[in-house]
């Protein structure tokens, strides 16, 4: 039984993302029955991870950490039960029924799903979309040739990096930043799209809600994050 919050969720994703992605994500949800509780621990660490990035009064890289590890955890339990498969899958039967554009042209309402999650953030903190067409369409790619598995590593890392900058700024004022980290940066932040776009399609099964909603706090707390850090 899907709790009315969850339901309320998964309509939410399955309207704002509009992505019909039901062969191999839908197979995998109809053989998990209940609640997963390793997703249901890294959906809690995640969520109070992108929480506390949004009240953040002084750079700090805890968020960045919590998510990284979270990740690892979500990668290798995607490996245990079959979801990183299942993910690949979904991905590639989108881009088959849709065609590679149409799912390029895909943009998660960060705003709705933010809200529908629970999470107390202030919509106006996401602003645009960040927009690299080149780079987009290489995390496209790379994921239908390579799947999700090794990227949600390398992004981990990238959280961590991240942490490492924040806290070696805490307390002060960043600025503007550019260069490599920044650019490693924004790879890292269209994988976790292309992660939400995949999770959060309109099907009934209970552990794609809750891959919906990881995804989501995890492109919260990089986006943040990234904010913070000044390279957005």
């Amino acid at each position: 039984m899907v709790s009315s919050d969850r339901r309320m969720f998964l309509q939410t994703a399955g309207a704002t993302l509009a992505l019909p992605l039901v062969g191999g994500g839908l197979a995998f949800a109809q053989q998990r029955k209940g609640r997963d509780p390793v997703l249901a621990e890294v959906l809690r660490q995640t969520k109070a991870a992108a929480q506390k990035v949004s009240g953040m009064a002084v750079p700090t890289g805890e968020p960045a950490r919590q998510v990284a590890n979270a990740l690892r955890l979500f990668a290798a339990h995607g490996t245990t039960i079959g979801f990183d498969a299942a993910f690949s899958t979904a991905l590639r039967e989108a881009v088959a029924r849709e065609g590679r554009y149409a799912v390029l042209a895909r943009r998660p309402d960060v705003k709705a799903l933010t809200a529908s999650l629970g999470l107390d953030i202030d919509p106006a903190r996401f602003g645009l979309h960040v927009e690299d067409d080149a780079k987009r369409a290489a995390v496209l790619d790379a994921a239908l040739k390579n799947g999700f598995g090794k990227a949600w590593s390398v992004v981990a890392q990238s959280l961590d990096d991240i942490a490492a900058r924040l806290d070696s700024h805490r307390g002060a004022q960043l600025v503007k930043q550019s260069g490599a980290d920044c650019a490693s940066g924004q790879w890292g932040l269209f994988w976790l799209e292309f992660t939400m776009i995949t999770a959060c399609g309109p099907w009934a099964g209970p552990l794609w809600v809750e891959t919906c909603g990881i995804a989501t706090a995890m492109y919260i707390t990089y986006r943040l994050s990234l904010m913070i850090m000044g390279c957005l």
